[in-house]
C-alpha cells in the first residue's frame, strides 16, 4: 500500500511556484501519464508514504524528482494498492527549496525528468 501527495487532482494545487514552474511541472506530469500510465497524477510529488515492503522491493533511484517518476512508476507496474490524496502545495516557511529558481534551472532538473520517463518507457515489460 502506497499513498501520493498530488497537486494535480481535485482539490489540489500549488500556490508556491510561479506560473512558469507550475506549467512545466504540468508538461512533465502530463507526459509521464502519457508515456508510463494515469494511475499517477503526479509523477514528481515528492510526498509518497508507502509500507516499508514496497521500499524494501523498490530501491530509490535517481536524484532529486527522478527518484519519485521511477518509484511511482515500478509500483504501479507492480500493482501496489495506490491512493492519490489531493495536497496544497504551500511556500516554504523555512529551509530552502530544492525547485529552480530560474528557466535554466527548471529545463536543467526537467531534462533528467523526461531522460527518466523515457527509460522507464522502454523498459516497460508486456
Amino acid at each position: 500500500m502506497w499513498a501520493v501527495g498530488s497537486r494535480w487532482v481535485e482539490g489540489g494545487t500549488d500556490i508556491a511556484h510561479g506560473l512558469m514552474a507550475r506549467v512545466l511541472s504540468w508538461i512533465i506530469n502530463n507526459f509521464a501519464m502519457l508515456l508510463l500510465g494515469r494511475k499517477v497524477h503526479d509523477y514528481t510529488s515528492g510526498f509518497v508514504a508507502a509500507r516499508s515492503e514496497v521500499l524494501e522491493k523498490i530501491r530509490l533511484k535517481g536524484d532529486y524528482g527522478e527518484y519519485c517518476i521511477d518509484l511511482l512508476c515500478r509500483a504501479a507496474r507492480l500493482d501496489y494498492q495506490m491512493k492519490e490524496l489531493p495536497y496544497v502545495c504551500v511556500p516554504r516557511t523555512s529551509g530552502e527549496s530544492k525547485t529552480g529558481i530560474n528557466l535554466w534551472d527548471y529545463l536543467s532538473k526537467g531534462r533528467k525528468y523526461v531522460s527518466t520517463i523515457v527509460m522507464l518507457w522502454f523498459n516497460r515489460k508486456g
